[in-house]
């Protein structure tokens, strides 16, 4: 099993690569992740070719790693932030405690949010704000298949969301990645010690500064970067990606439609307000 090896050090790590992502983002870092985000993403990413389903006795099968990649924002102005056509307002205490639910994000903080955009925030109220989010933990978006507490496959969630009164809350691959799991509900997401063993401490070892250098030539940025003061260094990055994909244009695409292809193509993620100040910036 997997989720024993997580410590209080990668906990660590994950708050840094919020902390020091949040200059350039602001909240927004705080508002689409948390820790618990920002861990399971490093931790699949590092063995998403070596995951297996084990029925706990003897059987493993090899599991699609797409599968174990969809995920829904339980933070109903995470999801709104975040540009999300479809988002729940509330969810039962067991659901929230069984998949460890975030703590959602209040007005006011979306408030010191907007303040920090306009450039009208206090620095002391500022830092106050992102060590309370720092302190915070929960999945803003847990998988949709998984109890990322146990590790076992695990629909619940999913079926909660198709309960719900949503028109095609959910895309074919969904769908059809929620019918071929069905069958191995409880099973354990497993994968070879060795591949563990061998490869733990060196991936984990500066994986927050990795990981932003790797934000960072994502989006062409260098170091000189780091420093700009004025817009958030967001917005610019957006209008920067923007401009790359849709040099003429997005004619008909929602701005759903545009955050997706920029996260599929560079791992960013933003807002759809930052999105409409990205391409008026842009104009």
């Amino acid at each position: 099993l997997i989720s024993g090896r997580i410590t209080d050090e990668h906990f660590d790590d994950a708050r840094k690569y919020l902390e020091l992502r949040s200059p350039s983002s602001g909240l927004m870092s705080f508002l689409l992740f948390r820790s618990e985000d920002i861990l399971l993403s490093w931790l699949t990413q590092m063995l998403e070719n070596d995951l297996y389903l084990f029925d706990g006795k003897q059987t493993v099968v090899k599991v699609d790693k797409a599968a174990l990649r969809h995920r829904w924002y339980v933070d109903l102005n995470s999801a709104v932030v975040a540009g999300e056509e479809y988002a729940i307002d509330e969810y039962s205490d067991e659901l929230s405690k069984k998949f460890n639910f975030c703590e959602a994000i209040t007005q006011e903080q979306i408030d010191h949010y907007n303040e920090q955009i306009a450039g009208t925030h206090n620095d002391e109220a500022w830092s106050k704000l992102q060590s309370e989010m720092l302190s915070r933990f929960g999945f803003t978006r847990p998988p949709l298949f998984m109890n990322a507490i146990t590790f076992e496959i695990d629909t619940v969630l999913y079926d909660f969301v198709l309960s719900k009164d949503i028109d095609n809350p959910f895309d074919f691959d969904v769908c059809e990645h929620a019918k071929n799991l069905a069958q191995y509900q409880g099973w354990f997401v497993v994968t070879p010690e060795p591949q563990v063993t061998r490869n733990w401490d060196s991936y984990w070892a500066g994986i927050a500064q990795r990981e932003l250098r790797k934000d960072d030539a994502a989006l062409g940025r260098t170091s000189n970067d780091l420093g700009k003061v004025g817009r958030p260094r967001k917005q610019e990055d957006v209008a920067a990606i923007y401009g790359k994909l849709f040099p003429n244009g997005h004619g008909t695409l929602s701005y759903k439609e545009i955050l997706k292809q920029i996260e599929q193509t560079t791992g960013l993620s933003a807002s759809v307000d930052t999105l409409k100040r990205a391409i008026l910036q842009s104009e």
